[in-house]
């Protein structure tokens, strides 16, 4: 996965566990990204 570069500006990166967590959250609940911001 892609960092972006701080001094060009831009969001920092999530964190990959974070992100890993979001997504099997999502699939135990049947979550769609919508519902789970």
């Amino acid at each position: 996965m892609a960092y972006s570069n701080g001094s060009k500006g831009g969001c920092p990166p999530f964190d990959l566990v974070l992100m890993f967590k979001i997504l099997l959250i999502q699939t135990l609940t049947n979550l769609s990204d919508e519902r789970t911001e």
